[in-house]
């Protein structure tokens, strides 16, 4: 019997937080939303937080990204979820337009807003 249980997103917000207070409040009826502020840290070294990221990346069934600005550090999460075959969604609110043009191939799916890639999620699970 295969478990119903509500999918796990790792959800990265690389603006000022308020995508995921709202993403949580919004959606905690569909999703279980890993929030790497809350599960890492901020005194540990970088190179073990790009490593324990990287482990709860792989625990989660989808990946979305605010990136409301460009984010090398963000980019390099994007790339290492499509490495291991997470989907990833970006979140480029108002359609604003990065420089990081190669990593278009590494998203699943870009979105202008929040509320259309989390119903884009809901949709897809029925």
């Amino acid at each position: 019997m295969i478990e119903n249980r509500k999918p796990k997103i790792y959800l990265l917000d690389s603006g000022d937080g308020n995508f995921l207070e709202l993403a949580t409040s919004l959606y905690s009826n569909n999703f279980f939303v890993v929030n790497p502020n809350k599960e890492i840290p901020k005194t540990w070294a970088g190179s073990l937080i790009f490593e324990t990221e990287k482990t709860l990346i792989k625990m989660c069934d989808y990946m979305i990204v605010n990136l409301p600005k460009e984010d090398i550090e963000i980019s390099l999460k994007i790339y290492y979820a499509h490495t291991i075959e997470t989907p990833c969604f970006v979140v480029n609110e108002n359609g604003k337009f990065f420089n990081y043009i190669w990593l278009g191939c590494y998203v699943t799916k870009f979105f202008d807003d929040m509320f259309s890639c989390f119903e884009f999620l809901k949709n897809e699970r029925k």
